[in-house]
Parts: structure tokens; sequence; C-alpha cells
């Protein structure tokens, strides 16, 4: 372990890593699946739009409008270590399309043995939304690296979801167009898109949680516990919320458990993230000691607000730096504990090229000294101390 970690970067450099089996599987599984969970979403809207236009353009307008904002959330919950668009539009379509379908399909099927509907619910849908997680962290380990991820990638799934589950309730309200057909779809987004908008996201993260815990664990039974625990948690809290949906003098208590659980959400995640930077900035310090950081680049590092300073002085330049320190601290915390020691010399000299070339831009963003033109002497001289005087020695011989 100690010689893998020991191998720098100091030698020729090594070819990017090539892609792995795994993720060239992933890459055609993931399109072919989306590309058809697409296909099938517009086929059915297209239906519903040539059936009844009003309805449709109803439903879709009201089941966007929040969508913009939580993903917002999810995003800037992000910051620390953005993750690449395509697997967050990923998790968002799947959640969007193939989820949605899955679960109806599987609902139909529990539904006709008489299973109960909210229990139903709750283990089918949130089953439907965490495969694409457990893809995410099979196919892209290096892009799940801790409870963070989980957090981000289940609130896009979850988005998602509740995006096209919201465009079909919409359009159960409006109905066929009768009188207060609006009304009722108004009162529906107020009830589903401000009220309990919290539902499908707080329900999915969990799931993230519990596999943010598995890929950071060592222990094998840790890993299991906390995968399957996430899903347990998140299938039952979804359980309890449609079983209370259904008794109407409820509603009042659902909407403020659920909004202080979305402030205890929220602490919860920001105090994550700072822990998260903080616990990565010791895997930083071989880079430090290497020349290859500098101790102020560490400072611009470990929290948000040395970001926001650091981010202020260098400007945009200086965020490569600080995703690439990012990886690097990642990668390191892996090969530490075991993952990963297969890639992690050729990853790291590819990340550390990278950062080569990002402080070379940080430095060429930074402003130059200012030149300026000589000065006049001044006015008054301090006097100058004359030499002294020697007596000549005459000559001898």
């Amino acid at each position: 372990m100690t010689a893998v970690l020991s191998r720098t970067a100091a030698n020729a450099p090594l070819p990017l890593r090539p892609p792995t089996p795994r993720r060239g599987i992933l890459r055609w599984v993931t399109w072919i699946t989306l590309g058809a969970g697409i296909l099938v979403w517009l086929a059915f809207w297209s239906f519903v739009f040539a059936k009844n236009p009003a309805k449709a353009e109803l439903a879709v307008i009201l089941a966007v409008l929040p969508v913009p904002l939580l993903l917002l959330v999810f995003r800037r919950l992000d910051r620390a270590e953005p993750k690449p668009r395509r697997y967050l539009f990923v998790a968002f379509a799947w959640g969007a399309t193939v989820a949605p379908f899955i679960a109806i399909l599987a609902e139909l099927g529990l539904g006709s043995l008489h299973f109960p509907g909210y229990l139903a619910a709750g283990v089918v849908e949130e089953a439907a939304k965490g495969v694409v997680l457990v893809g995410l962290l099979v196919f892209v380990r290096d892009r799940f690296s801790g409870i963070i991820d989980g957090i981000v990638y289940g609130g896009f799934v979850a988005t998602g979801f509740l995006f096209t589950e919201d465009c079909l309730f919409y359009a159960k309200f409006y109905g066929h167009g009768d009188q207060g057909a609006v009304a009722k779809a108004a009162g529906g987004f107020v009830l589903r898109g401000i009220l309990t908008v919290w539902g499908h996201p707080l329900f999915t993260i969990l799931i993230g949680i519990g596999l943010g815990v598995a890929a950071v664990s060592t222990r094998r039974a840790v890993r299991v516990i906390a995968a399957v625990g996430g899903y347990a948690g998140a299938a039952t809290l979804h359980a309890l919320y449609d079983y209370a949906a259904l008794h109407p003098h409820a509603v009042l208590v659902i909407v403020f458990l659920g909004w202080v659980a979305v402030v205890v959400a929220t602490v919860f995640a920001t105090t994550m993230r700072g822990r998260y930077m903080r616990a990565l900035e010791r895997y930083t310090w071989p880079y430090v000691a290497s020349g290859h950081l500098s101790p102020w680049d560490l400072a611009g590092f470990s929290s948000m607000n040395g970001r926001r300073v650091a981010r202020r002085r260098a400007g945009r330049a200086l965020g490569d730096v600080q995703r690439i320190a990012t990886r690097l601290a990642l990668l390191r915390r892996d090969a530490e504990a075991g993952r990963g020691l297969v890639e992690f010399v050729a990853r790291e000299r590819e990340l550390l090229s990278q950062l080569e070339q990002s402080r070379r831009a940080v430095y060429a963003a930074q402003p130059r000294p200012v030149v300026y033109a000589p000065q006049p002497w001044p006015l008054v001289y301090a006097p100058q101390p004359r030499p002294l005087a020697y007596a000549a020695q005459p000559a001898r011989g």
C-alpha cells in the first residue's frame, strides 16, 4: 500500500485512464433504457395532448414550476465537488421517465393481489427510483464518494419522479374540463407543488444517504445494512405519508412534520458537507508537502467560505484547482482504504497534470505588479562623509 501511494507524477506521464468495461456497459444500458423511457413518455403525453390539449398544457405547466427550484437546491449542495452533468441528467431522466412506468406496472400487479395501495406505493416507487442510484454507485464509483453525492443524486431522481407524477395528478384534477376544472387543478398545485413538494425528495435522499455510507465504508456488513436501511427508511416514510394522506384531517399534521423534516435535512446536509470538506483536508497535505499545492490553496479548499474568498481573489480559474484538489483527496482516501489501487497511479498522474495546468491558469489570472516610472532623486541629501586624507609616504630605498 505504501509503495503504491509513494509513486508520484514525477515520472513520464501515463496515458489517460482507459474506459473500463463496466462503464461501457453502463453507457449502452443507460442510453437504451432512457431512450425508450423518453419515447414512451413523449408518446403518452402526445396522446393526452391530442385528446385534450388544455389538460395536457395545464398539467405540464403546473408540474414544471417547482422543478427548477428543487434542482437548484441540490445543485447548490453539490458545489464542493460538482458532479458531471450527464450523470445528473441520467438521474433526473430516469426519475421522470423510466421509474414512473416501472412503478405503475408494479403497482397494478400488486393491486391485483389486493396489496394495500399505500404500502405498494412506498415499496415500489422507492425501489424504482433507487435502481439508478445503485447503478451510479456500482458503475461510476469515483463519482459517488459519500453521503453528499447520495443526497444530490437522490434529489435529482426524486425531482424527476415528482414532475411526472404531478403531471398525472394535475391532469386527473382537471378531469374532462368541466366547470371548476382549473380551480381543482390549482388547488392540487397548492397541495402538491407547494405544501408537500418536499415529499419525494425527502424520501429518496434516505436511499442516497444509505448508499453514500455504503460507498465510504470498508466493512461489508456496514455497506449492506446502510444500503438496505436507507431503502427501508424511504419506503416506510413514503408509506406512512400515503397512509396519512388518506385521512383529510391529517393534512395539516403532514405538512407541519414535513417542513420540520426539511429543516432537519437541510441542517444535516450542510453540516455533513462541512465535515466532508474538513475531513478531506488531511488527504490533501501530501500534495502540499510535494509542492503541487500551497498552504494558501489548502485554505481556499477546506471550507465553502474559504472557497468564496479565494474565488474572489483568483477568479474562475481557481475553481478548477479546487475541484481537482478534491478529486485528489478522494482518490487518496479510497486508496488508503484499499479501493481503486489498480488505477491509482494513472489517475493520480492524470489529475496532477490537470492540477499543474489549472495552477498556471490561476497564476495567469492574478494581477501583475505595477511598473512605476523612475522617480526623481530627493532634493535634500544627508551629508556624506568625506574620505580620510592620508599624508604621502616617502618612498623607501
